[in-house]
């Protein structure tokens, strides 16, 4: 399968998926599985209220999706971005920099999840404020 293709499916899959988030609200009753860390574990993984997170972001509520998930609101724009710069160089051939992440900042990243994770499950004020 060739770049292109598999960028192209990818885009199809994430067009889909939004439309699916936008219309079927995540929460009670609806066609998503639970999250399987909170259902074996009872704590909330990095990813834990995502789908709620994203469902108000489609619908414009930003700060209730902060609230969902902080670090998936933060995450996005630079995620779009990143994801817009590669189509673009890849299917319109237009020279864009390209974006390099540096070891450094992967493991910055990987520290900030870890950190994010073990906050939002302590039982103490402002953290009980975030819903998962």
């Amino acid at each position: 399968m060739s770049e292109r293709s598999t960028a192209a499916a990818l885009l199809i899959i994430s067009v889909i998926s939004a439309g699916i988030i936008f219309f079927f609200a995540p929460g009670a009753g609806s066609i998503y599985p639970p999250c399987p860390t909170k259902y074996l574990t009872t704590y909330s993984c990095p990813g834990c209220g995502s789908l709620r997170a994203i469902h108000n972001l489609l619908h414009g509520n930003i700060i209730k999706a902060f609230y969902f998930n902080p670090l998936t609101v933060i995450a996005l724009p630079f995620l779009a971005f990143w994801s817009a710069l590669s189509f673009l160089r890849l299917f319109f051939n237009i020279k864009l920099p390209v974006v390099k992440i540096k070891p450094f900042i992967i493991w910055l990243l990987i520290s900030a999840i870890i950190i994010f994770t073990a906050l939002r499950n302590l039982p103490l004020n402002p953290f009980t404020l975030f819903k998962s």
